[in-house]
């Protein structure tokens, strides 16, 4: 779960950060030797790397906590949301599959997010999108389909998150999830971005 491994991460910084001990888990042997070799930059590094650490992880607890799906509550329906007769002009529907990857990633450009990547076509392990927002790394699965979305989509972010080392996994799409999808993510941590957030991106982007 995203909880889990934000929280690990945070234990073995804090803990094993002075040994660059969390920089060699990242993959950066470099940076992990020299801060071996130099006691964590000589503290510096280490206090800097922990305090990042601790504050990544409260977000994500925050960014997941309650419901991992996007759903029309009062608490969204203070955002303005595209009308229908804006909405039947819109074209995303029509989009095959990485036209849509773009699509969204453009999306969340204009929505304050950073960083945005759109991974290739082929191979990319279950992630489509990287994006950062608030220090949070964000690995996302688009899915622009005519049906709802089930268990496979969010499986696959899940999986892909740990892959791309993201904070949190999400999925978005022009439809719906299906009721075992949303249990899923619920269990797992991963956000589902259903056809209401994606109009509600829409319409904070033209703001």
């Amino acid at each position: 779960m995203a909880r889990s491994s934000a929280l690990v991460k945070m234990f073995i910084t804090v803990c094993f950060g002075f040994f660059g001990v969390h920089k060699f888990l990242e993959h950066k042997s470099g940076l992990g030797i020299l801060y071996l070799c130099t006691f964590g930059l000589f503290g510096f590094g280490w206090i800097y790397d922990s305090v990042i650490s601790i504050v990544n992880c409260i977000k994500v607890f925050k960014i997941t906590s309650g419901k991992s799906y996007y759903e029309t509550t009062a608490e969204h329906t203070s955002h303005k949301i595209l009308d229908s007769s804006a909405l039947n002009t819109r074209e995303f529907d029509d989009m095959e599959g990485h036209a849509f990857e773009y699509f969204c990633a453009d999306l969340l450009s204009k929505n304050g997010y950073s960083d945005i990547e759109v991974t290739k076509g082929s191979g990319d392990q279950g992630i489509d999108i990287i994006a950062h927002k608030d220090g949070i790394k964000y690995g996302i699965q688009c899915k622009c389909y005519s049906s709802d979305i089930g268990n496979k989509a969010v499986q696959e972010a899940f999986s892909g998150k740990a892959f791309y080392g993201c904070h949190v996994a999400a999925v978005i799409t022009n439809r719906y999830f299906t009721p075992s999808a949303k249990a899923l993510a619920e269990k797992n941590g991963v956000l589902l971005w259903n056809r209401d957030r994606l109009e509600e991106l829409i319409s904070q982007a033209e703001d």
